[in-house]
């Protein structure tokens, strides 16, 4: 490949970057926001689209007690009803830290995990791949941390994006 075919193959990754970054609003980059969005914990019913066109499904339930008792952990899954380009739960500690809790691609729909109590006051996005397929937070669960409670099963299922 010619050096001028690289660099007009660059101009265009640029370009692209460039309208994405740009598309993005703009308080999606302020200080104290983790996510594009912030939405509430009952707006997970399954019907309510999303500002980004999501609707998504949480559903919580008792841990069987066949599995043992942990006084201090709940579960969290992550489904999606038809297969989708990447999807995410994210737990951010503090900063720009982060920590994918569940995630799911196109050839896996069921991803699970563990969360310790001592991370139920940290902030949760729902995410997914957006332009270019770019991990991207974009809802905040804001009062997540006010329906965690151990021994529960956390069910979320991505319905539609």
């Amino acid at each position: 490949m010619t050096l001028a075919a690289r660099l007009v193959g660059l101009s265009c990754l640029s370009l692209a970057m460039l309208a994405v970054f740009v598309a993005m609003p703009r308080e999606a980059f302020s200080e104290d926001k983790v996510a594009m969005y912030k939405i509430d914990f009952d707006d997970l019913d399954g019907e309510t689209k999303l500002d980004d066109g999501d609707i998504i499904k949480v559903t919580v339930s008792e841990r069987p007690e066949a599995l043992g008792r942990a006084e201090n952990i709940c579960y969290v899954e992550l489904r999606t009803q038809k297969k989708m380009w990447w999807k995410g739960i994210v737990m951010h500690p503090k900063g720009k830290d982060y920590v994918k809790v569940v995630e799911v691609t196109d050839s896996t729909q069921l991803s699970q995990n563990e969360v310790f109590d001592t991370d139920f006051d940290k902030r949760f996005t729902l995410s997914k791949a957006k332009g270019l397929g770019v991990h991207t937070n974009v809802y905040e669960i804001t009062d997540f941390k006010d329906h965690l409670e151990p021994n529960k099963i956390y069910r979320f299922t991505w319905i539609s994006d």
